[in-house]
């Protein structure tokens, strides 16, 4: 007696679980991604001003317009830093999120 008690409670468990819901009726909450896509740009520092006063007639006017091309020289190195850090930033945010969308994750 006790065999046929035992099955007929597995199958009531078995009947039970086929015939409960498989999908969830709560949502839940959406993932939260993060890819550094709202970190500011590196800004370009301020453009060096000429000299004032230089006409070439003096004889320092010369050493003033080598340091200002020194000036211009040092600005361009570190403009061109800032734009190539700039697109490692976006070209990296691009990749993360683009990982995310392959993962189904993210659209």
């Amino acid at each position: 007696m006790r065999k046929p008690m035992l099955l007929l409670i597995a199958c009531v468990l078995m009947s039970a679980c086929a015939t409960s819901p498989t999908t969830s009726s709560v949502r839940s909450t959406p993932p939260t991604v993060t890819c550094a896509e709202h970190e500011p740009a590196e800004r370009l520092g301020a453009y060096p001003g000429g000299p004032v006063g230089v006409d070439g007639t003096h004889p320092n006017d010369f050493d003033q317009l080598r340091a200002y091309s020194r000036e211009q020289a040092i600005w361009a190195v570190r403009a061109a830093g800032v734009v190539q850090r700039n697109a490692i930033q976006r070209d990296t945010t691009a990749t993360c999120l683009d990982a995310y969308r392959a993962r189904g994750i993210i659209r």
